[in-house]
């Protein structure tokens, strides 16, 4: 066998494998990207039937403190209660400092949860009100982090092989000039 076709042989391998290692890592992370935003559907379900039932006139006295830890707990994802008619009425975990600002962000981020995700009902008071929400920024982050690993690690194999290469080239060219010099000597 020859050591060139073999040389190609095991380049075409290690192509192989880093694509697999790239195929994996994106749908591991694409798994856990499904799980999360599974987790955070589940949160906002949760979050959504406390309100309702803090807002339900039957509710014990009781379960008050513990329907508003559940409420309060919500930390991480950004959502907005809003009238049937799109007025927002409440909302969570949105840049405070935005809110005081513009006048108009609440509306755009409603506008743009619209379109991520569908509404949970929540009837309150004879009325319906609408919960929307955002994914939240680790869920956002985790779903990009795959694609900019495999940029990053794509760099780095590009330059290696760059390095490898003008390494090679070098050394190619060193023997070259020995063998003009020996030659030269020879004559």
């Amino acid at each position: 066998m020859n050591i060139y076709y073999r040389k190609q042989i095991w380049k075409i391998f290690l192509l192989l494998f880093a694509i697999g290692i790239g195929v994996l890592s994106l749908w591991y992370t694409n798994g856990l990207v499904n799980k999360l935003k599974k987790q955070e559907e589940e949160k906002v379900q949760l979050w959504a039937e406390a309100t309702k039932r803090l807002a339900a006139p039957e509710t014990e006295m009781n379960e008050l403190a513990f329907l508003s830890q559940i409420s309060r707990n919500n930390t991480t994802i950004p959502l907005i209660l809003a009238s049937d008619k799109g007025k927002v009425l409440s909302w969570r975990n949105l840049d405070s400092a935005l809110v005081a600002q513009d006048s108009n962000y609440l509306q755009a981020q409603l506008e743009e949860m619209k379109m991520e995700h569908p509404p949970i009902k929540i009837p309150v008071f004879n009325q319906e009100q609408l919960i929307y929400y955002h994914n939240s920024t680790v869920l956002k982050e985790l779903t990009y982090y795959p694609y900019i690993q495999l940029t990053v690690i794509a760099f780095f194999v590009l330059i290696a092989y760059l390095a490898f290469s003008a390494s090679r080239n070098a050394e190619q060219n060193q023997v070259w000039v020995g063998m003009a010099k020996e030659t030269a000597h020879q004559l």
